[in-house]
């Protein structure tokens, strides 16, 4: 495998230009021992930095940025999903309790249904909980892939 002199990364074969960088690959191919490092800096926090960079700013700052550069959703989703099985457990509670005070088949329907249901409304609160943080990283990413875009130029 070959590596470009100036940036390090892998060449395809028979390369005349790295994909990377655009240098010329003039010489013979270089191994990974013989490539110039690479240095990196560490992320800026701007605007526009994914949220995983967010820690920096805590939780209380999270919370009154107002620019909303920042985000606390992907921080409290799992206080989120808890509230929501707190919620729905005593929901279904006051159902059963209170179908004892109605006619004969309905005490022995809600106990029948009422983990069905419980089980249902979970699987539903749990794939809305799963599409906002699958939203969140979607734009963490998407941040990040911009970021890398914008060191290349």
């Amino acid at each position: 495998m070959a590596f470009c002199g100036k940036c390090g990364s892998q060449l395809h074969e028979n390369a005349t230009f790295c994909a990377n960088c655009g240098a010329s690959v003039g010489g013979p191919a270089q191994t990974p021992a013989a490539a110039t490092p690479v240095f990196t800096p560490p992320p800026v926090i701007t605007a526009g930095t994914p949220a995983h960079y967010d820690e920096a700013k805590g939780f209380f700052g999270s919370l009154f940025d107002f620019s909303f550069s920042s985000f606390v959703t992907s921080r409290i989703i799992k206080f989120l999903y808890v509230l929501g099985m707190i919620v729905l457990a005593v929901a279904i509670i006051i159902f059963v309790v209170a179908a004892q005070n109605q006619p004969n088949p309905v005490p022995l329907v809600a106990i029948i249904a009422a983990p069905i249901v419980f089980f249902l409304y979970l699987i539903l609160i749990r794939v809305q909980l799963e599409i906002l943080i699958v939203i969140f990283r979607m734009s963490e990413h998407l941040s990040e892939i911009a970021e890398q875009g914008r060191r290349r130029v």
